[in-house]
């Protein structure tokens, strides 16, 4: 008789792997189309723009917490070579997330079949020979 829980467990992490893996599918299709049309838009530019050859500013505008007055922070350009590196980061930063995502989908499973098994006294390692401890059923390891 196979064993319910530890189907259903295994159900669930599969299940989030797969998802995992249609968001990865997705974030690498719109990085990829977003490299591409950072260079298309790069090319399209003439040969006089001053965002071809000092590039595109970003600007950062914050309000002050003591006037309210809306400030404008010293804006910062970035090149062709800059926004194509900023896009790279931002994709692997995804892939980072999904990859912490996978990694706890899978401890949660871990964690669960684990304790399963201990519930139900499914024997899933060997006691070392020179094991040191001795299992009392009042006071647990002792």
């Amino acid at each position: 008789m196979p064993d319910n829980f530890l189907i259903e467990e295994l159900a669930i992490f599969t299940t989030k792997i797969s998802k995992l893996m249609q968001y990865k599918h997705n974030a690498n299709r719109i990085f990829t189309e977003q490299h591409q049309k950072i260079q298309d838009t790069h090319a399209q530019l003439p040969e006089w723009s001053i965002y071809k050859r000092d590039g595109h500013p970003f600007h950062l505008f914050y309000r002050s917490p003591s006037s309210g007055v809306d400030i404008t922070a010293s804006s910062e350009r970035q090149k062709l070579e800059d926004q194509l590196e900023m896009n790279t980061l931002l994709r692997l930063k995804t892939y980072q997330w999904l990859l912490v995502d996978a990694y706890e989908a899978f401890e949660n499973f871990l964690v669960s079949a684990y304790a399963h098994c201990g519930r139900e006294g499914i024997g899933i390692w060997e006691k070392p020979e020179r094991w040191k401890h001795r299992i009392n059923s009042k006071d647990g390891l002792k």
